[in-house]
């Protein structure tokens, strides 16, 4: 309905019941924004499948061929907001193989505002699916506190890939920020000395207990982190039910008598299933998924 386009309300009521649809089937949401008369809705669904574009490429390039085909200009405009929306933080993207008709689309728009706009998306985009996007770009991003959460974290796993000079600070800035803790500490796990660990574990301390269990995996990855994670459980700083069974024997993996020593007093001594219990469970694991 046309008429509905400007309504505060329904373009995001209904982008509210479709965002599902980006995991579930995201050729026929493609569809869905080349057939929407709501610039709002369909501007949304770009942004979410140019956040997809790793895992479903295809409806990338079916969302910009319908757009093209449609000869709607103001189709073409709301689906590049979408994508250069949805790409915030990226340095490199795969480029779309319907992109030149794009391009030819956009370059053939009459002289205006739409098509002024329309061109500095392109070359925005063109770094992006070429050689890259400035580092000093995604850098701001990250840092950018009013930038959607998702653009952040983006442009930090960009960062983090990239190693650049300062990766250690825009990390030990961001390792606070509640929704970028996690990225953040895998940032600092890339650096092993003792000050990272610090801020790992205290980073561990702050973090929700549902992704508690992320950051403790890199603290049992060295054992400098290893270390200072049990002087931390030992304190009560960090409880010891926080430790898996996996994370036990990822610590006494690193072949340092003491920090066995001390997990096995914090935590408990971890004992290998013996070898029957081993051949029943597997026994029961298969009869079970058969019958499932």
């Amino acid at each position: 309905r046309p008429e509905d386009a400007d309504d505060h309300n329904l373009p995001l009521l209904a982008w509210y019941g479709l965002m599902p649809v980006a995991e579930i089937d995201p050729m026929a949401l493609a569809d869905i924004a080349t057939a929407c008369a709501w610039p709002t809705t369909r501007r949304l669904t770009a942004r979410r499948l140019a956040e997809r574009i790793a895992e479903a490429p295809q409806a990338v390039d079916r969302l910009v061929a319908g757009a093209t085909a449609s000869g709607d200009d103001a189709l073409v405009g709301d689906v590049l907001t979408g994508l250069t929306e949805g790409f915030a933080g990226w340095r490199r993207a795969p480029r779309p193989a319907t992109w030149d008709a794009v391009v030819r689309t956009v370059e053939d728009l009459p002289a205006g505002d739409r098509r002024t706009a329309c061109m500095a998306m392109l070359r925005d985009l063109a770094v992006l699916f070429g050689d890259g996007r400035a580092l000093d770009g995604v850098r701001a991003t990250a840092l950018d506190a009013a930038a959607p959460l998702p653009a952040r974290e983006a442009a930090l796993r960009t960062l983090i890939e990239a190693r650049p000079a300062d990766l250690r600070a825009v990390c030990e800035a961001l390792v606070s920020v509640r929704h970028l803790v996690v990225a953040a500490a895998r940032g600092l796990a890339t650096f092993g000395d003792d000050e990272a660990a610090a801020r790992l574990v205290e980073a561990c301390r702050r973090v929700h207990p549902a992704q508690r269990g992320e950051i403790v995996s890199l603290l049992v990855s060295r054992p400098a982190f290893a270390a200072r994670l049990m002087e931390a459980v030992t304190s009560g700083a960090i409880p010891a039910r926080d430790l898996s069974a996996f994370h036990v024997r990822q610590i006494h993996a690193l072949g340092d008598a003491s920090l066995s020593a001390k997990v096995d007093t914090a935590w408990g001594r971890l004992r290998d299933t013996p070898q029957e219990k081993r051949g029943r469970i597997a026994t029961l694991a298969e009869a079970l998924g058969a019958d499932a």
